[in-house]
């Protein structure tokens, strides 16, 4: 609840939050899929401000708002209710490490990728109205009940993740995947297995390019292409020859 800085009062002047950013925050967790929170800096203190209370006890704006999630999740049994959702994003811890220590090249894109690119992500979902949640790739196993899979790759992923990827895809899955398909394993060790299972084989060529698709056609800063494709493979967005996007079947799933 609140921000940092330096001058607390210079940051409420300049980038204050409201009870309205709170209860947005509180909300959009919520709908994310959340099961447990505390409310991180709830006094205000030094380097800190817009809090929910103040050091000597002040009510603020947010307090409200906390006060009222907390209690109506209690009487709603928030923790027992059922989950609809049939959409899963899926982190993969060692690129958010990676994203940590900066942006460096070769892989600097990574940072983008799980970063603001995942921030788009999900704010065009919820925008669209689809119901999704939010795992690690380590707990894949709560995965079998979802429709549709979206993830950010890399150009490497250990063997067993990218295995548990295969599989999803070949039981039903629509495996949706942004970024670059894996072709090294997290020691760089040449490793394909995602990339043989659904037949495609990527490269980064990062640049700001016009993407055509049956749709229309708008500006983007791509990350790379498809260097190789199935013979079936729907060609769903290209940059005059090169592709961008395709989809194909892959077992049972897409």
């Amino acid at each position: 609840v609140g921000s940092r800085h330096a001058d607390p009062a210079a940051g409420h002047a300049y980038h204050p939050i409201t009870a309205s950013d709170t209860k947005r925050l509180i909300v959009a967790s919520l709908a994310a899929g959340i099961k447990g929170f505390n409310y991180h800096m709830f006094v205000g203190r030094q380097r800190w401000y817009d809090g929910a209370l103040e050091a000597d006890g002040a009510i603020l704006p947010s307090f409200d708002i906390v006060s009222q999630a907390t209690t109506r999740l209690v009487e709603l049994k928030y923790e027992t209710m059922r989950d609809f959702a049939d959409v899963a994003l899926v982190q993969y811890r060692p690129y958010l490490r990676a994203a940590s220590v900066g942006e460096h090249e070769p892989d600097g894109y990574i940072a983008d990728l799980v970063g603001s690119d995942f921030d788009a992500v999900c704010a065009d979902l919820m925008a669209l109205s689809y119901d999704y949640r939010i795992f690690e790739m380590g707990v894949t196993e709560r995965l079998d009940s979802f429709g549709t899979i979206i993830v950010p790759c890399g150009e490497y992923m250990d063997a067993a993740a990218q295995a548990r990827l295969a599989d999803l895809a070949k039981s039903g899955a629509h495996l949706v995947l942004y970024g670059a398909v894996p072709h090294k394993d997290e020691r760089f060790e040449p490793c394909e297995i995602l990339a043989k299972a659904i037949g495609f084989k990527t490269g980064i060529e990062r640049a700001i390019t016009t993407v055509e698709t049956k749709h229309g056609n708008f500006v983007t800063n791509a990350l790379g292409v498809i260097k190789r494709a199935p013979t079936r493979a729907a060609k769903l967005a290209k940059s005059g020859a090169k592709i961008l996007a395709a989809s194909n079947k892959c077992g049972k799933g897409q």
